[in-house]
């Protein structure tokens, strides 16, 4: 129970001093620089911090001696003697040894270092770390990041160096291990061999840590160890310098042959890998004669790299193109195009044919002359360029060279009607010298059909006859109009004879009007139904004649 209040009495005291610091900051907001006495005439002053915040100094008596008096006068704390408590497992405060002021609590800092054991050359170091107030961290701990480096696992290297060409290193006094190998130091330094364009340049020095003596070459390998040589790396050519050959030679009997480059202003070498063709400045000795091997053409020429060139060789035709002696095509000619000359010579040639255009015919229709039956005709032509004519025959479609003359219908004739009609030559149509023909057709009565018979019995001076009425209907096979006609046939019964009265007159009084045809009586009587009305019918057409208008 008596370690509980000892936990909790420190947190008492910070509690009680912050009250006692808000009550009298609540009095100072009235005014700053107040003084205010306590229960226990104890004597504080309000002081502002300036954010708003105030704190409470304690005044305290000073004994001052000036001429063997004693003074007593009021000063403030300066909080010069200050504690640590331990408080807290979280935080810790401070306080003033002369006033008893408590400071506001703070976080734990465990930055104090305690070697709990001490490291090696392979192992680090266990450390026990506590804060300002003494309080200490539960657990053991590795070092960390800003430790001491002592803390750290190391080794301890002494002694003397050890060497080869590639460095030197120390071993370790404790254990013995090795060092890492260092790059030797730079001492003495001679050139041994000046670089050149492509060839590294060789030095010696010697190593004042360890006194090793080196001779080296400024390869890519080195420099990268001693940085310090790579001035006596190949310099590289500088191709800022004149024109020279780079393959071939000066003298060059063709175009193609060789090229030049640029040179190195050190070594003289030629950059070949930028090589480019020659460029002559050319002059004619000789200017020869085209197609002929005897003649040639011979050409000398310069290069700023000062190569030379030399060449001959047979010239041929250089055309271009020359219009002038151009021919064009007529209706009948072929003509010449896109001609061509030399340019050395001058000669035309290397012509296109262009092939004629051909006459454009038209046709002058004055002159035209059909043909006939009798007589052929003629077709007149002129060419619309060139002004040629020609003239054509046309030949007559008739070949027996005579009319033939056909009817044209110019009013079909109808059954009782008038119709008219021409004759024209087919071929040429020319009319017929007699003109038009009228014509009037007559009803085609060919067609008889039998409709009814009636028969009656009569006495006349004893003798029965039979008479036997016949209706027939005749029909026009052109116009189709039809017309009745009837008759009486009046037969003996005793006898074969035949009487035939028009019309329908079955009285015994119209036998003096009839027909009897004679040396028929012998016959069959069927014969009537054919010969004896055909006969009968030419009669009744006769008596008819005047009726064909209707």
């Amino acid at each position: 129970m008596r370690r509980k209040w000892i936990k909790i009495l420190p947190l008492l005291l910070l509690a009680m001093t912050l009250m006692i610091a808000a009550g009298v900051n609540a009095r100072a907001e009235d005014g700053s620089g107040k003084t205010y006495t306590d229960q226990n005439g104890n004597t504080f002053r309000v002081v502002p911090l300036g954010d708003g915040r105030y704190e409470l100094w304690q005044l305290v008596d000073v004994q001052r001696g000036s001429g063997g008096e004693t003074v007593t006068e009021e000063s403030e704390c300066k909080h010069e003697h200050r504690s640590w408590g331990m408080g807290t497992e979280q935080f810790h405060w401070e306080k003033c040894l002369d006033c008893g002021k408590l400071f506001p609590p703070e976080v734990h800092t465990f930055n104090q270092i305690a070697v709990v054991t001490k490291a090696t050359c392979t192992r680090n170091a266990v450390l026990q770390r506590s804060c300002v107030c003494g309080r200490t961290e539960e657990r053991t701990s590795a070092p960390r990041e800003g430790d001491p480096a002592e803390c750290f696992a190391h080794h301890k290297y002494g002694g003397a160096y050890e060497h080869d060409i590639i460095g030197h290193w120390q071993t370790c006094t404790v254990c013995g291990e090795r060092d890492v190998s260092h790059s030797h130091e730079i001492s003495n330094l001679q050139v041994d061999r000046e670089p050149t364009c492509l060839r590294d340049g060789s030095v010696s020095f010697d190593c004042p840590l360890c006194g090793e003596h080196l001779s080296l070459e400024a390869s890519m390998t080195w420099v990268e160890r001693y940085p310090a040589l790579k001035q006596y790396q190949a310099m590289g050519h500088d191709f800022s310098g004149p024109l020279k050959v780079a393959h071939g030679s000066k003298k060059v009997s063709r175009r193609e042959e060789g090229d030049h480059a640029a040179s190195c202003i050190r070594c003289g070498a030629a950059d070949t890998i930028n090589a480019t063709s020659h460029s002559w400045s050319e002059y004619t000795i000789a200017n020869g004669t085209c197609e002929d091997e005897n003649d040639p053409v011979i050409i000398g020429g310069t290069c700023e790299c000062g190569a030379t060139l030399r060449l001959s060789y047979t010239r041929h035709h250089s055309y271009v193109r020359d219009d002038s002696r151009d021919v064009e095509p007529t209706c009948t000619e072929p003509g010449k195009k896109n001609g061509e000359r030399c340019l050395f010579c001058g000669i035309f040639g290397n012509y296109d044919l262009a092939d004629p255009l051909g006459h454009e015919w038209y046709e002058d229709e004055i002159l035209r002359k059909e043909p006939t039956c009798l007589e052929d005709g003629e077709k007149h032509e002129y060419c619309f360029r060139c002004d040629a004519t020609r003239v054509t025959p046309l030949k007559s479609k008739n070949t027996y060279k005579q009319h033939i003359f056909v009817v044209h219908v110019i009013q079909q004739a109808k059954c009782g009607e008038m119709g008219w009609w021409e004759k024209r030559c087919k071929y040429c149509d020319t009319p017929w010298n007699e003109g038009v023909i009228f014509e009037k057709v007559e009803h085609d009565n060919d067609t008889v059909t039998k409709e009814k018979q009636l028969d009656l019995q009569k006495l006349k001076n004893g003798t029965i006859v039979r008479p036997v009425v016949r209706t027939t209907t005749i029909t026009c096979k052109r116009c189709g109009k039809t017309r009745v006609e009837e008759h009486t046939v009046y037969k003996s019964i005793k006898g074969t004879g035949f009487i035939i009265v028009p019309g329908n007159n079955p009285g015994i009084e119209s036998l003096e009007n009839g027909i009897h045809p004679s040396g028929q009586f012998s016959k069959d009587p069927l014969y009537f139904e054919s010969e004896i009305e055909r006969e009968f019918r030419k009669q009744l057409d006769k008596s008819l004649e005047k009726y064909k208008d209707d």
